[in-house]
Parts: structure tokens; sequence; C-alpha cells
């Protein structure tokens, strides 16, 4: 990358920061989109949970009368 730099007419030292800059966005970029994937995974796993648990509650055995009707 600091030779892509460099081919656009920057200094040997400012290509080198301007490369190192640019990884730094790619890095951030990609860890941005790595914790958005854990994120949906995480809410896919509390969702399966609380999915499964319905199926453990359990159901009332007489339905309740309603008063005063």
């Amino acid at each position: 990358m600091s030779r892509y730099f460099a081919a656009q007419g920057a200094a040997s030292d400012a290509a080198h920061q301007q490369a190192l800059a640019q990884l730094q966005v790619i890095v951030r970029r990609e860890a941005y989109v790595m914790a958005y994937s854990d994120c949906f995974f995480l809410i896919g796993i509390a969702l399966s949970v609380s999915i499964l648990a319905l199926f453990l509650i359990p159901k009332p055995k007489k339905p309740y009368a309603a008063a005063g009707h």
C-alpha cells in the first residue's frame, strides 16, 4: 500500500503513514462487520431459547370463568 501512495506522489514517510491510516480504516470496518455478525448470532440464540422455553410453560388446566357475567 505504501508503494501505491508513493506512486501517487507522496514522500516515503507520508506514504507509509497514509498506508497505515488506510489499513486502520479497513481493519475497523471489518471489526464492525464481525461485531454485527456476532450480535445477530446472539439474538438468534436468544430467540431460539425463547421459543424452546415456550414449550416448557405448563398449560392451564381449566379455563377461568369470567367474573360478573
